[in-house]
């Protein structure tokens, strides 16, 4: 039986969420580079926002920080089971979301104040760095001993 369940439930949510993110984050890209329209919801303004002034930071287009964000979390997530020093990669996971949270409330600020529209794909990467960065930040507040092995967290 698993020692530690919670961890196990949370070990999945991360996975998933940073899952998801990759493949929104994807789509948002492939949309930027091809110029085509994204399909969103009628009271989304998906397009209006991801074309503006701010989708972009020195020429690199957010949602692809985005997808390199989310793939850092996943590969950061896979390390973090194979390696024996599991602290300082939480940390740095924990660092990482923590900023990537900053960052998107800075967004959600844009959306809302200058651009006065919103993209329902930028508010699900939102929402799911949100979730990635309270995980991480709750799993770094349990003492190093608790921290699962490998079969603890993966292995039913």
């Amino acid at each position: 039986m698993l020692k530690n369940w919670k961890f196990k439930r949370a070990a999945e949510v991360l996975f998933i969420a940073s899952f998801l993110g990759l493949v929104d984050m994807a789509y948002l890209t492939e949309a930027h580079y091809s110029g085509s329209a994204l399909v969103c919801a009628a009271i989304s303004k998906c397009n209006l926002v991801t074309t503006s002034a701010f989708s972009s930071i020195l020429g690199v287009p957010v949602a692809l920080l985005g997808l390199a964000f989310y793939l850092a979390i996943l590969s950061g997530l896979a390390f973090y089971f194979f390696n024996e020093k599991r602290r300082p990669v939480l940390i740095t996971l924990a660092a990482i979301s923590g900023l990537a949270s900053l960052f998107s409330l800075y967004l959600i600020y844009i959306q809302a104040t200058e651009l006065r529209a919103f993209c329902q794909y930028c508010l699900l990467s939102d929402a799911l760095t949100f979730v990635i960065f309270y995980l991480l930040a709750r799993q770094l507040r349990q003492k190093e001993e608790s921290f699962p092995q490998m079969e603890d967290a993966i292995m039913e």
